[in-house]
């Protein structure tokens, strides 16, 4: 799948400027056959979107864990200044605070991290080898880590549900048709939605239909369940592996 996928298309839809240019240096190497410098590369390219996320939620919103985060950082570096350690860290601070990683691509940071350990970091063993990455496994990680984390906006993934919840209910008499209610949901939050926010904002609305009794859950139940509907018809699939997989949860819903 990856070998169809055109990455000067794909490192346009990258959120920050910088991450684009960070990411422009990983291309060049990809193209030129430096597969080693590229996963390097995109190593550093990673953890500074991270980092430029971080800033961008503390310049614009304020946000104190963020704020908190870049100073822990910076002490990081500060008392030891030849160590690495502080960008791991990093990535492990940001997936337990904010919506931008989920499990899986946690996962795959791991892996990029041994890959480039691997190619940064050689071992000098009589009869040991280069390591050589193969170029289909360099476009993999370079298109995984666009889609499913550069081309985010962190304001965006650190609050989707409320803003989604507030939006719809603020114009649910403009929506008066299904057409109408999915073009707007699916070019506004929904496509541009990681599977892991999409499988919160499914759990989210599912509680506010089926479970909460309140005035305000009254007044915004239909447009909250057109929503839902509208998000189970484009990830169906994926949603129904999620409530059977957590039966007792769905299985618990109002029956007044």
């Amino acid at each position: 799948m990856a070998n169809h996928v055109d990455l000067d298309e794909l490192i346009l839809s990258v959120h920050s400027t910088k991450t684009k240019e960070l990411l422009s240096e990983v291309y060049s190497c990809y193209k030129s056959g430096a597969y080693r410098s590229a996963l390097v590369s995109l190593w550093t390219t990673l953890v500074s979107d991270l980092f430029f996320k971080l800033e961008e939620l503390v310049d614009l919103y304020d946000d104190k864990k963020a704020l908190a985060l870049i100073e822990k950082i910076e002490k990081d570096k500060k008392d030891k200044p030849r160590s690495s350690d502080w960008e791991f860290n990093l990535v492990k601070d940001v997936m337990k605070d904010y919506e931008f990683i989920s499990e899986v691509l946690y996962v795959q940071i791991g892996h990029l991290k041994d890959l480039r350990n691997a190619c940064a970091h050689p071992t000098y063993k009589r009869g040991s080898e280069l390591f050589h990455p193969n170029p289909e496994q360099c476009k993999g990680m370079i298109r995984t880590f666009v889609e499913e984390l550069f081309a985010l906006s962190p304001v965006f993934h650190s609050e989707i549900s409320q803003k989604l919840l507030s939006d719809i209910a603020e114009n649910k008499n403009i929506f008066a048709k299904d057409e109408d209610l999915k073009r707007y949901l699916n070019d506004k939050y929904y496509l541009k939605s990681t599977d892991y926010v999409l499988k919160k904002l499914f759990r989210t609305l599912w509680k506010l239909v089926f479970r909460i009794e309140n005035q305000e859950c009254d007044d915004n139940r239909i447009i909250n369940f057109r929503a839902l509907r509208l998000l189970v018809e484009l990830r169906e699939y994926m949603l129904l592996a999620e409530v059977k997989g957590e039966q007792a949860y769905y299985n618990n819903v109002s029956h007044s």
